[in-house]
């Protein structure tokens, strides 16, 4: 039983010691048919939103982007009619029956993507012009796996949350 124990140990150490190597990557050329980003917007009682939403992607310095919004089952009576009233390019709305959480909705949009990156996007936030820009050449240019925004308030708060230094791990523990 110990030597099983050891066996498994050592060779769980050279799984680690082989993630620990640097490695040269190279950005493979995405085919040109295909969106390199998805811009994913979860929309559930925020029909009176989704549409600067929208118009924000839409109003991008990068154009290579798809935007997919998920309807989330929504209990209000204007969220489903403003949505089927708009008319936006680049932009597909997938509806689901009964109500879903924001990050399931996220989730179903993301599984529709057909783009290199994600960018998720609330239905009550606005990206500036450049977003998708700049955090495409940090991605592109670093290798970076996942880039994120410090985030501005907006409607009559100009109050900016900084963001931190942090890396993958500790994001996906929620710190």
């Amino acid at each position: 039983e110990a030597l099983k124990t050891r066996e498994k140990l050592v060779m769980f150490m050279q799984k680690v010691r082989g993630l620990n190597k640097v490695k040269k990557l190279r950005n493979s050329r995405w085919p040109q048919e295909k969106p390199l980003i998805s811009i994913i917007i979860p929309c559930f009682n925020y029909g009176q939103f989704v549409e600067e939403a929208i118009d924000s992607a839409l109003n991008q310095t990068f154009h290579n982007f798809e935007i997919i919004v998920v309807e989330g089952g929504s209990t209000d009576k204007t969220t489903v009619q403003k949505l089927k009233t708009l008319n936006k390019p680049k932009t597909v709305i997938y509806y689901r029956e009964e109500r879903h959480l924001v990050g399931d909705n996220r989730n179903n949009g993301i599984e529709r993507a057909s783009g290199k990156y994600i960018s998720c996007l609330d239905a009550d936030d606005k990206l500036k012009p450049t977003y998708l820009e700049k955090g495409l050449f940090l991605a592109e240019s670093y290798n970076y796996d996942m880039v994120y925004p410090s985030v501005q308030l907006f409607d009559g708060r100009d109050e900016i949350w900084q963001a931190g230094k942090t890396n993958f791990l500790e994001c996906s523990r929620g710190n």
